[in-house]
């Protein structure tokens, strides 16, 4: 899905937002990206990730790179992860929110992934579709948490 004007000068993106819950407890997906990023940081990347207790894929996009965890986390390990990627890289970037539409010409590549952590099943099926990613084991799914419901209204200003 690629993005598209509206009214000739504002682009709308989807995306998805970390947090998750099972209706009894909040859980964290770690998102990250990097912009330009060159080849030393990209190995650098891969190797933080391997080391963090989350699956994960990490992908060229039209400016950078993207990560996308998913693996629940707790907030006390997502913290720490998450810390440790802006102290390696010191991206100005917030963590809570990740693009999933394509930007105009677009073409988004598969630079890495892991799945030796559970996975949110409804966090890696659009990933496990682009990327053609290989199928998990039913028992390292965790299919219980779903992401927050939201209504988004855009309004006009008066």
């Amino acid at each position: 899905m690629v993005a598209k004007p509206l009214r000739g000068k504002i682009k709308l993106f989807g995306g998805i937002r970390n947090a998750i819950t099972n209706d009894i407890e909040w859980k964290y997906l770690l998102f990250y990206e990097l912009d330009h990023p060159t080849k030393k940081q990209k190995r650098k990347m891969k190797r933080l990730l391997d080391k963090m207790p989350t699956s994960y894929v990490m992908y060229k996009t039209l400016n950078g790179i993207h990560i996308v965890g998913f693996t629940p986390l707790d907030i006390m390990r997502w913290t720490k992860c998450f810390a440790t990627l802006q102290k390696k890289f010191r991206n100005y970037y917030i963590g809570s929110t990740i693009r999933l539409t394509l930007k105009e010409g677009e073409k988004q590549k598969l630079i890495g992934y892991s799945v030796k952590y559970p996975v949110a099943f409804n966090v890696y099926g659009p990933f496990y579709r682009r990327f053609k990613l290989p199928s998990t084991k039913i028992h390292s799914m965790v299919s219980n948490y779903r992401f927050a419901e939201e209504d988004w209204y855009r309004s006009k200003a008066n």
